[in-house]
């Protein structure tokens, strides 16, 4: 969800945005079909009781395998109308929500957008047209849309990215790979933390004591120092300065997503 303020400084929904991991199954099924409007087919199966969405641990399991397709399930703006300034803010906010998935290994990534200009925008970031679903089309011409409603699936695998380098997609499929192995009970604690939690929040969510979470504050920087040794001292020349620390790692943290990255993860 993008939010901004409107002229007399309330707040305003801009954008909604929202991504999932789902089964290559599900993908090939409804492209066979050749009918558009798939994320309602996505939902509508969900309903039923299919599973056309990873779980969690099947994420872990594919993305080991490098073997992970993205479905964009929404990207709509909730005014057509918003100022070319404000476009740009919305587009800037789902781009950084993008590329937070270079700490995912992205084998496809598919969206499905309307009416031509989205889909030449969505194409000038290396995505393909993969379906104009013309077929469909053809067999219920009744039920065409107009010009600016028109569905375009568009897509791009890791092969497809590489042949356009300098893309949006080129970049999202270069995965940047983590360097300090945080656990998942550390990962638990610095993605809240990278969220602004204080420790009093973080014992509160995480349901421990305040001790539990500085001994976990000290292996996480017994951690890092390990693999860069001096690195969070550098950061203020004052090791004793653990707030400066802190900050100078979850500054890093927001700028390598994949740290925080569950796939190599161990438990404790």
């Amino acid at each position: 969800m993008v939010e901004g303020r409107a002229g007399d400084g309330a707040r305003q929904r801009l954008g909604l945005a929202g991504t999932v991991f789902v089964r290559p199954s599900w993908l090939d099924d409804v492209r066979a079909r050749g009918r558009p409007y798939l994320p309602a087919d996505l939902v509508r199966r969900w309903l039923a009781g299919e599973r056309p969405v990873l779980t969690p641990d099947e994420i872990r399991e594919n993305g080991l395998r490098e073997n992970l397709t993205v479905f964009f399930v929404c990207n709509a703006l909730a005014n057509r109308n918003l100022t070319d300034e404000l476009r740009l803010a919305v587009n800037a906010e789902w781009s950084e929500v993008l590329y937070g998935l270079r700490s995912c290994s992205i084998d496809s990534m598919w969206i499905e957008v309307y009416g031509a200009k989205a889909r030449d925008w969505i194409a000038g970031c290396g995505m393909r047209v993969k379906d104009d679903f013309a077929r469909h089309w053809a067999e219920n011409p009744s039920a065409r849309p107009g010009p600016e409603e028109q569905p375009f699936l568009l897509g791009c695998g890791r092969l497809e990215a590489r042949d356009q380098p300098g893309s949006h997609a080129s970049f999202l499929f270069s995965r940047d790979h983590p360097v300090f192995g945080f656990t998942v009970r550390q990962q638990e604690l610095l993605l809240r933390a990278v969220d602004g939690a204080t420790d009093e929040d973080l014992a509160r969510s995480l349901r421990v004591s305040m001790s539990a979470v500085k001994k976990r504050w000290i292996a996480i920087y017994d951690k890092v120092g390990a693999v860069m040794p001096g690195w969070l001292e550098a950061a203020d020349g004052d090791a004793t300065r653990g707030a400066e620390k802190r900050r100078h790692l979850l500054n890093h943290l927001r700028e390598h997503p994949a740290e925080l990255h569950p796939v190599n993860a161990t438990r404790d």
